[in-house]
């Protein structure tokens, strides 16, 4: 019986497949040919944006202290997806050619049948795999030359705000239809002392205290809050409803944040060289000043939408 098997060969499983080798745990990995959520946008052209996370996070920790830098900074989709390339290669050799088509649970295993007629018996079994996710295909496929429109989005996350950032400079105009998000810089500090969101490590926090926690990175939205983040008193619906969290730490399970760069901060970066950085794959992202500006407005999940106007 194999101790673990994964499902799909994308990015998000290399950390695991690394942890299982460094622990001797028999696994075995099945996955179709290279078509992951990366390989579909090197594929269609769309690594043209940079990520919402940094060098510290995204590359320096996967490389296991691989390489040396002196100022940490947000690496291009291009630059994220040959890392990937890389790994794949080190891995590629466990890897099943299959097409998983059912699984069937059981007390103590699991049953993995493929496309090929291979079945496979283990005893934990982890699914890698995002393709039906229809935020994929949207990244994919949407026409972002199109100009003078408005779009309703249903939802609000780091990819929601990729494809805003794309549609702003067209001159269309955004609805979010939601409960709200909380929006997080990703960069802060002084313009002497710059850190990346992923720098301060404020996650690490909750294991000292859980109230710490909450008042660093969630103090306007928690129900104790007693000063309220000014985007809020501007744009009360930012502001998603926890009431129903009843544990102390925060943020709760089923939190929104979207990562953005603040337009004093993206003048900062790249004012010197700003057409080359934009055609590495740069975008503005700023979401609050698209509020501001009524690019962006955010409505009730329950408004009616009017699509025939």
């Amino acid at each position: 019986m194999i101790e673990v098997c994964i499902i799909g060969f994308g990015f998000s499983a290399i950390p695991l497949v690394r942890e299982l080798e460094r622990t001797k745990t028999n696994f075995k990995i099945i996955s179709g040919e290279n078509d992951s959520v990366w390989d579909r946008l090197d594929k269609s052209g769309r690594l043209d944006f940079n990520l919402v996370s940094s060098y510290h996070s995204s590359f320096y920790s996967f490389d296991l202290v691989k390489d040396e830098y002196e100022k940490d900074y947000f690496p291009t989709a291009k630059q994220f997806y040959e890392m990937h390339k890389r790994w794949r290669a080190v891995y590629e050799k466990k890897v099943i050619r299959d097409f998983v088509v059912r699984i069937d649970n059981f007390k103590d295993h699991s049953l993995i049948l493929t496309r090929s007629g291979q079945t496979f018996q283990a005893k934990h079994v982890i699914v890698a795999t995002g393709f039906t996710r229809l935020m994929n295909k949207l990244l994919n496929d949407i026409d972002y030359s199109i100009s003078n429109k408005t779009f309703v989005f249903g939802t609000m996350g780091d990819s929601a705000n990729l494809m805003i950032s794309k549609l702003i400079p067209n001159n269309n105009k955004i609805i979010l239809r939601m409960k709200g998000f909380t929006p997080l810089d990703q960069q802060y500090g002084r313009e002497e002392r710059i850190f990346t969101l992923d720098q301060g490590e404020f996650q690490n926090a909750r294991y000292i205290s859980h109230e710490m926690y909450g008042a660093v990175m969630m103090n306007y939205i928690t129900p104790k809050s007693v000063n309220p983040h000014v985007l809020l008193n501007q744009f009360p619906l930012f502001n998603r409803d926890y009431s129903w969290a009843k544990a102390k730490a925060y943020p709760p399970s089923g939190t929104i944040a979207v990562k953005y760069w603040p337009i004093e901060r993206y003048y900062q970066e790249f004012n010197e060289n700003l057409e080359e950085s934009i055609s590495q794959g740069y975008l503005l992202n700023d979401i609050t000043m698209w509020l501001h500006t009524g690019k962006v407005i955010i409505v009730p999940p329950d408004t009616s939408m009017d699509f025939d106007i």
